[in-house]
């Protein structure tokens, strides 16, 4: 045997396995130019011999010991400055451990996994069984432990952030209050009088024997600043903000906020939370904050009495999210329609007026919502007569499915009806032909985040509407209207995706986890549909549509724009991306298998 040969069998599993299949411990068919699982994982196939390695590990694994005695020091004298910087914290173990959770790390990639995870839960179950039936499996925990390596070895610099509480300075949260009242919004988050709030907060006194002042009182104009401070974090007022780091500390006072449940400033204090968290990838976080809250609003009455604006407004705030996060997860709501007045606030804006879509001034005068509070009676009736436990199932008679496609079509109509109030200029209908240019560049840019958010709302219903006519297709009964809604479901996805690619400057970090439900399930039922249809004469433009997508998040995370993970990426983007690139690889190849 000569040198070469001596060392190529010294290095034999270096020379036989590439990176990705000796990170993952399975074989490696060497394929060329990638192997299978490098081709899948969207990764460059590399083979990295391992000379000197030993002598390698041992010497990064020191500079590794040495780095992390760095942190760990750092982190303890962080720790001991906060602690002697807010001393009166510290008596407090339960807020101490709630603020030391870093529950809003959203930009480290585990993080991301998870969330991905549980959002692709709440999708159409049939996915798994249709990738099933073709002959192949989708590991959903593989599926992320190879994007995971792919995005490490791409992105090495990325971190997760360790998020430590912290208290913004009082000059801070006077300019949060300032801004607010200055820029109208309340006419979009209606839940807090500016007039009422102090800025003189002092998290020492809180736990003080004798001390009057409630904990509502000091983390509502906290909450208030980080709230800003993070969809407005490009304005100067909030340019040195640390939004996340406020909210933990704000968090650690929840149980001292829940001693005075029937307080105006709680239940303020609260919805501000549930704000905050809403967006992020923890519903069940703000679902907890918002049972707090539906329980004070009940307390005060504010689901029946109209006389009191404010406490209306508040209402109507809850109310928005509570149906959305139903309808999103296939749950209860924690408030019943039935429990309640379901007028909508004299000042609240007209169907008729482009207000509702458009960049205008905002104005105290009327109130504008998050999004459209019409939508949100509608997704309360898709969940109660389609989803809910009351609703018609496949297992009951033909009379009972008979009511339940009655239910589709009834929605469908009040859906129609909504949409038909659209401005001219921006039909939702639009973004079904080509590539969605019959609308303007120029009018996209104009358009606001709530009309951007009151579209994807419109597609989601639309397709939640349709999609329950499946299980009626499975009983048995046979109608017109369930080919059509299988048809409506397909132009949705095709809609919804379409329309993002359009508007890819409102794909972001804080608003990607509200829709990733409209996107998720839009990617899923399009690749469905070409699945189940592979001779479907539109199928080259869906998978046309689903690379630009792709493409879309792609060129997204690598702007390096987008994130805080110091280094301007969001884990989530990549993951999406990865998971249509999968889903579009499986499509090419089942095609070529059949041929």
């Amino acid at each position: 045997m000569d040198e070469t040969s001596a060392a190529a069998s010294q290095r034999g599993r270096a020379r036989t396995a590439c990176n990705l299949c000796r990170y993952r411990r399975i074989r490696c068919d060497r394929e060329k130019p990638a192997c299978e699982t490098c081709r899948l994982a969207g990764v460059s196939c590399v083979f990295t011999p391992r000379v000197g390695q030993r002598r390698d590990v041992r010497r990064e694994l020191a500079e590794a010991k040495a780095t992390v005695q760095l942190l760990q020091e750092a982190l303890r004298t962080e720790r001991e400055r906060h602690q002697s910087q807010t001393p009166s914290l510290t008596p407090s173990p339960a807020a101490w451990l709630a603020a030391q959770t870093d529950i809003l790390d959203s930009y480290g990639f585990d993080a991301a996994k998870d969330a991905f995870r549980k959002h692709l839960s709440y999708c159409d179950p049939s996915f798994f069984s249709i990738v099933h039936r073709t002959g192949h499996t989708f590991n959903i925990d593989d599926f992320l432990d190879q994007v995971s390596y792919s995005f490490r070895a791409q992105y090495p610099t990325h971190q997760s952030r360790t998020i430590m509480p912290k208290w913004p300075p009082r000059e801070l949260v006077q300019r949060a209050i300032e801004y607010f009242s200055r820029t109208g919004l309340y006419s979009v988050f209606p839940v807090v009088q500016t007039e009422t709030l102090s800025s003189d907060i002092d998290p020492s006194v809180i736990f003080q024997p004798g001390n009057d002042m409630k904990a509502a009182d000091l983390v509502c104009p906290v909450a208030l600043t980080a709230l800003l401070g993070r969809i407005h974090r490009h304005e100067p007022e909030f340019a040195d903000a640390e939004p996340d780091a406020y909210i933990q500390a704000a968090l650690g006072l929840v149980p001292q906020l829940m001693m005075d449940s029937e307080n105006l400033r709680t239940l303020e204090t609260l919805v501000l939370l549930a704000l905050y968290i809403f967006p992020t990838s923890q519903p069940q976080l703000a679902e907890l904050l918002l049972s707090m809250s539906v329980r004070i609003l009940y307390n005060l009455r504010a689901n029946h009495q109209t006389t009191n604006q404010h406490t209306r407004a508040l209402f109507w705030l809850t109310y928005f999210i509570d149906k959305d996060l139903s309808l999103r997860q296939f749950q209860p709501p924690l408030i019943h329609d039935s429990d309640c007045i379901l007028s909508l606030p004299d000042t609240y804006i007209s169907e008729s007026s482009t207000h509702r879509f458009l960049l205008k001034p905002l104005s105290p005068n009327e109130l504008l919502f998050p999004s459209d509070l019409r939508l949100s009676l509608i997704k309360s009736k898709i969940y109660n007569l389609l989803y809910s436990k009351h609703a018609p199932t496949q297992a009951q008679s033909s009379e009972t499915q008979a009511r339940r496609l009655q239910h589709i079509r009834e929605l469908d109509q009040e859906l129609n009806d909504f949409k038909a109030a659209f401005p001219v200029s921006l039909p939702p209908d639009s973004f079904l032909s080509g590539m969605g240019r019959v609308v303007p560049d120029i009018l996209l840019h104009d358009m606001s985040l709530r009309g951007y958010n009151i579209h994807l709302e419109y597609w989601f219903c639309l397709g939640r509407i349709h999609a329950s006519a499946a299980s009626t297709a499975t009983a048995g009964i046979q109608s017109p209207l369930l080919s059509s809604s299988m048809n409506l479901c397909h132009q949705v996805a095709r809609s919804t995706l379409l329309f993002m690619v359009r508007t890819r400057h409102f794909i972001m970090p804080g608003n990607f986890w509200i829709h990733a439900q409209s996107v998720l399930t839009s990617i899923i039922t399009l690749f469905q549909y070409i699945v189940t249809a592979p001779s479907a004469t539109t199928v080259e433009q869906d998978l046309s549509i689903l690379e630009s997508i792709a493409n879309t998040f792609r060129d997204i995370v690598e702007s390096g724009k987008c994130g805080d993970g110091g280094d301007g990426r969001f884990p989530p983007f990549y993951i999406t991306e990865k998971f249509v690139r999968w889903l579009v690889g499986f499509v090419r190849d089942s095609s070529r298998d059949m041929h």
